[in-house]
Formats: C-alpha cells, structure tokens, sequence
C-alpha cells in the first residue's frame, strides 16, 4: 500500500515539473521572440541596482530636481556604467541603498539583482532579471499547488491552479517584465500559505510565525503593496483567533507581525518619506479623467481583459437598470406561474428541493473559513489602494503590473469556484435525470472533469482575445514608416539626443551603451547650446536621434485638463492634421539650427524609430 501511494506520489511530481517546465519554456519564448523592448521601469531596475552611487542616468532624484548628465559631450562609458556592475563596485550594497532612499520603492528587490550582476562585471544583459524571475515563477508555482493541496486536498485542483496561473496571459506578463513584482508575489503567496499552514494547525505554530516575520520583513522591503496585502491577512487572521478565544496566541501573532513591520521601518527609514512622497507625486490628472470610481473601473477592466480575455466598458452603463428590467419582467411571468402550479405534486417537490439547497448554500457560505476570506479582503484591498494611487487611466494597461501579486491568489480562488459550480452541475443534473447521487470517488472525478473542462475554455478565451500584455511593440503600436531599429544604427559614431523629457534618457540605454560620446538635451534648451554641441573632439560620424512635440502639444492641449467631452474628441481628430503641417515647420527649424553648427556637415535623413512608444527622428548631421 505504501509503495502505491510513494508511486502516485512520483506521479504526481512528474506532472507538476512537466507542466511547470512546459510554463518556463512559453515564458522563455514570450521573453525572447514576443517582447519587442523595454518598459522605462526595467531599464530603472538595472540603474537603480548597478549604477554607482547615481540612482538616474539623468538626475540624483525621483523628481529629477538635480538634473545630471545633460546639456554636455560625456563618454558612452556613462550609459554602460549606468546598467551594469563596474569591477571595482561589485556588491556595493550600500551604492543599492543610497539609490532607492531617492526613489519610492524598498531596495530588497535590487540588492537580488546588483548580486546577480555583479558576478558579471560590466556586463548588461536582460537575461539577469528575467533569470530571477524564473526562479520566482518555478517557487511560486510550488506554492500555488501546496496552497491548493491545503485547501482542497486534491492534487487535480492543485495542478488544474498551477495550470491556470503558468498558462495565463496575466501570469506571463507578470515574469517577462523585469521589475519587483515577481518577487512581491512569491512572498505574498508565502505569506499565504504559512497562513494556511496556522489555520489548519499544519506544524509548529512558534515556527511558523517566525517563517512569518521573516516573509513579512522581506515582503516588505521589496514593495510597499505586500503590507497592505499582508496586513489585511493580519487582521483577519487576528479577527479569527478572537473569535477562537485563543488570546495568547493573538497577542503573540500580533506582536511578531507588528515587530516585523517595524523592522522593515528601522531597517529603511525612508519607508515613511517615500509614501508620502508617491502619494504627493501622484498625477492630478487621474482625477480629471472622472476620480477614484473611473480609475477603478479602468483598473478592473484591463485586469479583467489581461485574465480571461473579456473586455469590460470603462464608462458607467445601464447594467443596473437592465438586471432590474429583467427581474421585474421574470417576476411578471413567474409568480402567476407559482400560484397557477402551486398544487402540482412535481412542483412542489421542486420548491421543497430548492428550498433545502439554499438553505445548504447559506449553510456554506456560513462555513467560509478564514483563508478565503482572507485572500477575498487581501485581493480587494489591492485593487482599491492602486486604483487610489496610481493615475490608471493615463498610464494604461501598464497600470495592471501593481496588482500582478494578487493574479495567483485570484485564479485559485477562481479554481474553488469553478469546482463548487461543478458540483452544483453535477447535483442538478443527477436530480434531473431522477438519481439520487453518485459514489463519493465517482462526483469528485466528474466534478474535475467538468473543472478542468472549464479552466481549458478560459485559457483558451485569454489567449484568444486578450490583448493586454507586456511586450512593448512599440513599432507596431505607432505603425511607424521608414522604421529604423535603433539597435542597428552604427556603434562608432557620437549621437545627440533631443528629448521632450530628460528621463526618456534611460530608455535609450540599451541601443547606446557602447558608442563612443553622446550629448543629451530637451527641445526647450538645444536652441541655446551652440557652443556646448560645438564642443566635441572627435572625429567620429554624428547622429541625430530627435524627439518632436506629440499631438497634444501641438494641439495646444494641457494633458492635465484633459477630459472626455466632445472637446477633447475633436482634438483628437484634428491632431493628426496638426501634427502633420506642425511637423514640417519644426524639422526645418531643427536643419537650419544643426547646418549651422561647426561639427555639422550633413542633414541626412536615416528613418524614424520608437522610445517608449515615442516616435523619434533619425538624421545623419556628421559623415
């Protein structure tokens, strides 16, 4: 007996590790042949974990107050310092922390990272934080399943989350972007599962909440959002041990979560400084495109798009009054209905098995332990502090990464209600064929047939329709003619860069951190730095890479009096003609302005490209 269950066990391994290995190898290939480029927040994540002492190419600061790096030739050798590790700063962890104390986020994440980096000096490569992330995907799938297993007892829910989660668009984009929130999910699942572990007296309680300090503190210390998560958890958890009478054990549960919490304080003060400052920092606009209740909505609609491929409105409807109109018309034709068949026998033995399975559904939702309350208030918490803090509407379908922790925690709840609605099919299905039931091994088999049968359709319908993802094909977002990869251009040549905004600097990084001199400016100031471009000793070709006004702009609107009126549609609808006469006007300007420089000789037009879904102008001003 024991060496058939040893065997069913191996089984099971075997399937859980091919279907988690199938999972990495889709990540790799999303990672590599599907991603096209980079978020800004990538590039800052290499900066802030390797650039020495500097925690932005082009300023000392979050709001880029110091400005550094800009109007003035320096050497290529700034942008590859800037991504990776120098030799002789390896494991500079006090560079780590001084560079996010001037940022907003905890520095744990970049401390992995300046590790991974510095055992390869000088070198810069997405491969070292997408690498992380498949470790944190391979954990946190183990955590998925042992989470399902606690719950459900069943190794068929277990693998059909796992499967849910690794196949899921919402869980690829979560590990091709190379940013804090892949880490931020294993120690909230963790969080959860030593949880799980304390509810169904799974081990050494004093353990446990020592496993849980330590997963607190460095869940904390990688984002803000895992305390609030973790907090909510907390509270329910403490609510629970309240109501169980076991006083001693709240106290010291209590104690040990708050201690960690204020570890996380001591050990980065700048915890307190860096909220206010994210929460100062927020745009104004967010609230001009409608407040919190738009920005929700917007917030559920692409997390809902990015999960399962439905794309919900984003404006209010009349979903309210039609379910109203509905019921009111149902209650027209039934309760005539009700009285005209209330004396039929097989109506009535309907109305008696109705009554007692809404008395058993009550019944179980009266039974809803803890755990699922707990990741319900954690999810939902989640949801309501980004949609709180983060301007959603202007930053898009990028805003989906802050709740990126809370996906597993989702689809395994998704994965419970799908195999209590198995069972209720099953149930209707025996009482309407007239059988009383089924052997209790044969209902759990058809309820994780008709599961799995169900969690196929949804993957399915998320990649069929999905269209939120992280792969930043910014090329074929702007459908740019004469496009030029900027990676193709020549690497021993000086380039100067015109941008609109002197943070767009870091997402030039990657194409440019091998060139030879480069010089970074903004459209405001280039018109008065004559003698500065005049300034390069170099005998190297000289490329233009230029950023113009956008739509807005030149349609003379202000992005944070933006509103959704017919004002603001017209505006759009007239940019593109504005933009295209505007254009010509300010190219013009830019060729008599460089044709009269010194280190001018040509003004030859290459091709246009995209940074960061900006479209840039390429001209060749040096042969």
């Amino acid at each position: 007996m024991k060496t058939g269950i040893k065997k069913a066990e191996y089984i099971r391994i075997g399937i859980f590790a091919a279907v988690v290995f199938l999972q990495m190898c889709v990540l790799v290939y999303c990672f590599t042949v599907k991603k096209k480029d980079y978020h800004s927040d990538e590039l800052f994540s290499y900066g802030l974990a390797n650039s020495y002492y500097q925690p932005f190419i082009n300023a000392n600061d979050h709001e880029g107050i110091e400005q550094i790096n800009n109007h003035k030739w320096l050497s290529g050798e700034v942008i590859n310092d800037y991504l990776s590790v120098e030799k002789e700063h390896r494991f500079a962890y006090d560079s780590v922390y001084y560079n996010n104390s001037k940022d907003v986020h905890p520095p744990f994440y970049y401390m992995v990272l300046h590790t991974i980096c510095s055992f390869f000096p000088e070198i810069f490569t997405e491969w070292f934080g997408f690498g992380l992330n498949l470790v944190l995907f391979l954990l946190s799938q183990i955590l998925i399943y042992l989470i399902m297993r606690e719950i459900t007892k069943s190794s068929v829910l277990s693998l059909a989350a796992v499967v849910l989660y690794g196949f899921n668009q919402g869980g690829i984009d979560t590990y091709i972007f190379v940013r804090m929130y892949a880490m931020c999910t294993f120690f909230l699942l963790l969080c959860l599962y030593l949880h799980i572990r304390l509810f169904y007296g799974d081990g050494n309680k004093y353990k446990l909440f020592i496993l849980l300090a330590f997963t607190t503190f460095l869940g904390g210390m990688t984002h803000y959002y895992y305390l609030i998560a973790a907090g909510v958890i907390s509270a329910c958890f403490c609510i629970w041990y309240l109501t169980k009478k076991q006083y001693r054990f709240l106290v010291l549960y209590a104690v040990i979560m708050l201690a960690a919490a204020g570890m996380v304080i001591a050990a980065y003060p700048f915890v307190l400084t860096q909220l206010l400052r994210f929460e100062g920092n927020r745009d104004v606009a967010s609230n001009s495109y409608g407040g919190f209740w738009f920005e929700w909505r917007v917030l559920i609609s692409c997390m809902v798009s990015e999960l399962s491929g439905i794309n919900l409105s984003i404006m209010p409807t009349y979903f309210w009054i039609y379910l109203t109109e509905v019921m009111l018309a149902a209650a027209v034709v039934l309760i005539p209905a009700c009285f005209l068949l209330r004396k039929e026998t097989w109506f009535q033995h309907a109305v008696s098995w109705l009554k007692d399975k809404v008395k058993n559904m009550a019944k179980g939702l009266l039974r809803i332990n803890v755990v699922h309350l707990s990741m319900v208030f954690c999810s939902a918490a989640l949801m309501i502090a980004a949609a709180a803090t983060v301007p959603v509407y202007k930053m898009g379908t990028a805003a989906t990464r802050y709740l990126f922790p809370i996906y597993p925690v989702l689809i395994i709840l998704f994965v419970l209600l799908l195999n209590s609605m198995a069972a209720a099919v099953l149930r209707f299905v025996l009482f309407f064929i007239g059988k009383n039931g089924l052997e209790a091994e044969k209902s759990i088999k058809i309820r994780h047939v008709l599961a799995m049968t169900a969690i196929l359709v949804c993957l399915l319908m998320n990649h069929l329709y999905t269209r939120i993802n992280f792969y930043f094909d910014y090329e074929k977002e702007r459908l740019i003619q004469n496009y030029v990869k900027l990676d193709e251009l020549p690497r021993d040549a000086d380039y100067i860069f015109v941008l609109r905004e002197f943070w767009i600097l870091n997402c030039l990084t990657p194409s440019f951190r091998d060139i030879p001199h480069f010089f970074a400016t903004n459209v405001d100031a280039l018109f008065y730095l004559e003698d500065e471009l005049n300034a390069l000793e170099s005998q190297n070709p000289v490329y233009l890479v230029m950023e113009i006004p956008n739509w807005k702009d030149l349609a003379g609107t202000d992005e944070e009096e933006l509103k959704l009126d017919k004002e603001f549609e017209h505006k759009m609808q007239t940019a593109g003609d504005v933009e295209s006469e505007r254009t010509k006007e300010i190219l013009k300007e830019y060729e008599t302005f460089f044709r009269n420089l010194n280190i001018c000789g040509c003004f030859e037009y290459i091709g246009n490209s995209a940074v960061y879904g900006r479209e840039v102008f390429i001209f060749k001003i040096k042969s």
